[in-house]
């Protein structure tokens, strides 16, 4: 298969959906990663630099808790 018929039939897959599905699903997905830049910018000025350093610190307990877990579950 050359890499035009490849591209075809990816792409054909694509097009299989309707142009509003494909469009609600770019619409909806800019939106969502507009929303976390307007949060993550506005919890930034709100907390300051402290906001990454909590942010930090939860995802280290999160992940020590997991792996707690996956012992305890062993």
């Amino acid at each position: 298969m050359d890499w035009k018929s490849q591209f075809q039939h990816e792409n054909h897959i694509w097009n299989a959906l309707p142009a509003s599905r494909v469009n609600f699903i770019r619409e909806s997905v800019h939106g969502l990663v507009s929303f976390i830049g307007i949060l993550l910018e506005n919890l930034t000025q709100y907390y300051g630099h402290l906001f990454w350093v909590y942010l930090f610190i939860l995802c280290a307990l999160f992940r020590i808790i997991q792996s707690g877990i996956d012992v305890i579950t062993i």
